[in-house]
């Protein structure tokens, strides 16, 4: 009874200690909940942090989007305007909402916005008069969302007990 006990115990250590080694099946699901929330704020038009709406794109940006003085008075042009979507000019497609993805390795995650212009509406830019439109679920010291956080330490947490 006891033998079995310590085997027991013994194979439970030893899982945790493999899963330790390699995390990366855990830092993949952290790397999907981070773009998830992303997608989330793209499709709500809102601040993941503060839940804040996002400042709507200015005029001269979206006449400028639709083709300026040239198809601004086409029957596209009109429709195109009432259709557009703050940061999503080109979607999922090729965007920067495209752009957004992440690369889990077995220590680590790295979430990306491959876009230039990513910091830009991330931050915002008072000098160019350009909103900051939050897109990703961390502060502006790039600290993760805490409510996320928890969730990702919890994910963690029993990923390593093997309660996954």
């Amino acid at each position: 009874m006891i033998k079995k006990n310590i085997q027991e115990i013994e194979n439970y250590l030893k899982g945790i200690t493999q899963r330790v080694t390699n995390m990366k099946p855990i830092m993949h699901t952290i790397g999907e909940k981070v773009v998830s929330k992303s997608m989330e704020s793209f499709e709500k038009e809102r601040d993941p942090i503060t839940g804040q709406a996002w400042s709507p794109v200015s005029s001269n940006t979206t006449f400028a989007q639709i083709g300026g003085k040239k198809r601004s008075n086409t029957k596209r042009g009109k429709q195109k305007l009432s259709d557009k979507r703050v940061l999503q000019d080109q979607g999922i497609r090729g965007g920067l909402m495209g752009s957004i993805d992440f690369t889990a390795t077995k220590n680590s995650t790295e979430i990306t916005a491959g876009k230039e212009y990513a910091a830009t509406h991330f931050f915002g830019d008072k000098k160019r008069n350009i909103a900051q439109r939050r897109f990703l679920p961390f502060d502006d010291d790039l600290d993760l969302d805490k409510k996320l956080a928890n969730e990702i330490i919890e994910d963690i947490e029993d990923y390593i007990l093997g309660d996954s």
